[in-house]
């Protein structure tokens, strides 16, 4: 089968479907305005402006390629960008993927987005979503009786999997890994952390990502008189995210919007055996469920935050507990082959 997806090279969750249907002995090609070299993958990168703009500049070029290749099936990841350039390519069977704020934040930005995301779904043959609540919010822009399939970004259990714990000494470690941006809730994660500093005088915060807010936080640090508890780690790969899951006790997803429409980061934490702290916001509660897997708190408050996080750096047989459980709750529902699986009968079904 070929395969050609338009979609962001540099992304991982993009090189993980295009790596999968290559390891299987598909001809996988990926357009994409941004360029990256992908193992066992044909990447053809289209030279436009970045930015909304750039899309509707590229998509002639991006046309004549599709043309050019003749896939067996199109697939746009993400619905606006990729979404709009592979509707006007006119080309079938053709697929749409939601991301997450394609959908739910873009259409709050202008009314012309709605309408965009209307006529793209008007062009797919079929309609995936990470999460049943992004299936939902999918859903009110496609055409009536339109089934959007809920086909989670699982996770490689091999890889995230539990593990004794690298720290040798009594230090609990709390731990996130996210990018540095408001929306994510990390500052609320510091002011919580500041609250219960005194009462576990050992326990330390490792915040693992970059991004806009590294200065601001750094600076934030430093006025708490906190920059020797918590670190700030800056951008890794994300080769190098299960040792420092390895490294954690408590996994904490402070986010504050519903573009947080899944959480993988949530999934890999639980995978690799870790009570996970996160907002019931969005797609969370779907992967982190409350008082069986981990413990569920309004988002952006500060206080519940500071007590969820003291109620399990206080009872190690609740957090091995939930990490357990956890880590089933994954096995069963969220393994990268299942989930990649549901994606090829898809297709199948298209072709």
């Amino acid at each position: 089968m070929r395969i050609c997806y338009l979609a962001d090279a540099p992304s991982i969750h993009a090189q993980k479907w295009a790596r999968f249907f290559a390891e299987r002995g598909n001809d996988v090609h990926i357009v994409s305005f941004r360029p990256a070299a992908i193992a066992g993958v044909r990447v053809h990168h289209v030279a436009a402006p970045l930015g909304k703009l750039g899309y509707l500049l590229g998509a002639s070029k991006v046309h004549k390629l599709v043309r050019r290749i003749v896939p067996d099936i199109l697939h746009a990841h993400h619905a606006t960008s990729y979404g709009v350039v592979g509707a006007l390519s006119g080309y079938h069977p053709y697929i749409i993927s939601s991301w997450g704020s394609d959908v739910i934040w873009s259409p709050r930005q202008s009314f012309l987005f709605d309408r965009m995301l209307r006529h793209n779904f008007r062009r797919a043959d079929a309609v995936t979503a990470t999460s049943h609540m992004l299936a939902e919010a999918t859903a009110t822009f496609c055409p009536p009786g339109t089934k959007v399939h809920v086909i989670p970004f699982g996770v490689d259990t091999n890889v995230f999997a539990p593990s004794p714990r690298t720290h040798h000494d009594k230090s609990p470690i709390i731990g996130t890994v996210k990018s540095l941006r408001p929306r994510y809730g990390i500052r609320e994660l510091i002011l919580a952390f500041q609250q219960i500093a005194d009462a576990f005088p050992t326990a330390r915060l490792i915040i693992v990502g970059g991004g806009e807010q590294y200065a601001e936080l750094r600076t934030l640090l430093v006025n708490l008189s906190l920059e020797n508890r918590i670190a700030l780690t800056g951008q890794v790969d994300h080769k190098d995210v299960p040792e420092y899951l390895c490294s954690f006790d408590v996994f904490v997803v402070p986010s504050l919007t519903e573009r947080e429409s899944f959480g993988v980061a949530a999934v890999e934490a639980s995978a690799s055996g870790l009570p996970v702290i996160a907002s019931r916001i969005g797609g969370l509660p779907e992967v982190v469920l409350d008082g069986k897997t981990g413990l569920l708190i309004p988002p952006g408050d500060v206080d519940a935050l500071a007590f969820a996080i003291s109620r399990l750096l206080a009872d190690p047989a609740l957090r091995a507990h939930l990490g357990q459980a956890g880590r089933q709750f994954v096995l069963e529902h969220y393994r990268w082959e299942d989930n990649a699986k549901l994606m090829e009968e898809i297709y199948k079904s298209l072709v």
